[in-house]
């Protein structure tokens, strides 16, 4: 049971972060939210 909780927590953390992210990309800095010029095309990842 504590791993059930543990993992909602974690989840329930990374959906807080996100939504802080998506309401202020610009003041938000850390690595749950990656810039989009980081992330490779995905034309490349379906050629791989």
């Amino acid at each position: 049971m504590g791993k059930i909780k543990k993992l909602l927590f974690i989840l329930a953390a990374a959906a807080f972060l996100t939504a802080c992210a998506g309401q202020h990309p610009d003041s938000y800095q850390g690595p749950a939210a990656p810039k989009p010029q980081d992330l490779p095309p995905p034309t490349n990842l379906l050629n791989e």
